[in-house]
């Protein structure tokens, strides 16, 4: 499963050049003139999302990814995104009841807690705490 790269922008440095527009493609292929460069006005979040961020890990081993990679699933309703610094990525999405179990365990396993898990059901990234309802699992 290969992962799509997001490089989000710095809002500081965005330069605005009024030959580009954002448009949607269907409609700019009515028009007589279609435009050279077409922009979509925004990036749609797939929701459930889980969002690692990486930016305190330092080097990331293979072996990290690939153990992540390994909760990815093609059928999965929640989806996964990896932050580092100012580079993001879609890892792909998983079974939302195991990325609930284990994930945030995982991480602390892998990263030494030094890795920070958000998750978002469609009110905004909120950070997960070891004794947040949606990372404690009740053994019963």
């Amino acid at each position: 499963m290969a992962m799509e790269c997001i490089k989000l922008p710095d809002e500081n440095n965005i330069e605005v050049d009024s030959n580009l527009m954002g448009a949607d493609l269907g409609n700019a292929l009515k028009d007589k003139k279609v435009k050279t460069v077409i922009i979509k006005d925004t990036y749609e979040l797939n929701l459930p999302a889980y969002l690692i961020d990486m930016s305190d890990v330092g080097d990331v081993t293979e072996a990290s990814l690939k153990a992540i990679e390994a909760l990815l699933r093609e059928d999965g309703d929640t989806h996964l995104y990896i932050k580092n610094n100012d580079a993001s990525l879609y890892a792909g999405a998983g079974d939302g009841m195991m990325l609930y179990t284990i994930l945030d365990n995982l991480l602390s396993k892998l990263f030494n807690d030094k890795c920070k898990l958000y998750f978002n059901n469609g009110e905004g990234f909120y950070l997960i705490k070891q004794m947040d309802v949606y990372s404690v699992r009740l053994n019963l």
